[in-house]
């Protein structure tokens, strides 16, 4: 099977974290996808569909935390110069209510930026995304 015929998988493992350098801008990545928070919380371990309106420029990855039931939404911003307006779609028998956002991005490439609470209204919720940036989104 390809990668892509994979639902359900098991991230839990660090095996690759170790050959990254602290404070380069793929540890961040990997932090943003295990520990965001610094406190174990990331991107969740059961994937899910997601698409973006525009994958040029914004991709965009979604899973599910089966630890807590958190909705776990990925996004990247590919443009290096232009910022990225999002316009988020979130569809489910239950909508969530509340959003964290944790940010990485080039405005200060040595952290990740803390939660960031936002208001989902009717399943939507707007985003900006800086230049070449990462945004965990952590529904509740």
């Amino acid at each position: 099977k390809t990668a892509y015929e994979i639902r359900n998988c098991d991230w839990s493992s660090d095996v690759c974290s170790s050959d990254l350098p602290v404070g380069s801008p793929g540890f961040f990545a990997w932090k943003m996808y295990r520990n965001a928070d610094g406190t174990g919380k990331g991107f969740g371990d059961t994937a899910l569909s997601a698409t973006s309106s525009d994958g040029e420029k914004v991709s965009i990855f979604a899973s599910t935390d089966t630890k807590t039931q958190t909705l776990c939404i990925m996004l990247l911003n590919k443009m290096p110069y232009d910022t990225a307006k999002i316009a988020l779609n979130i569809k489910g028998k239950q909508p969530p209510m509340q959003a964290q956002t944790y940010l990485y991005s080039e405005e200060n490439p040595k952290i990740v930026r803390g939660a960031t609470e936002q208001e989902i209204t009717e399943g939507r919720l707007q985003l900006t995304l800086p230049p070449y940036s990462i945004m965990l989104v952590r529904c509740r």
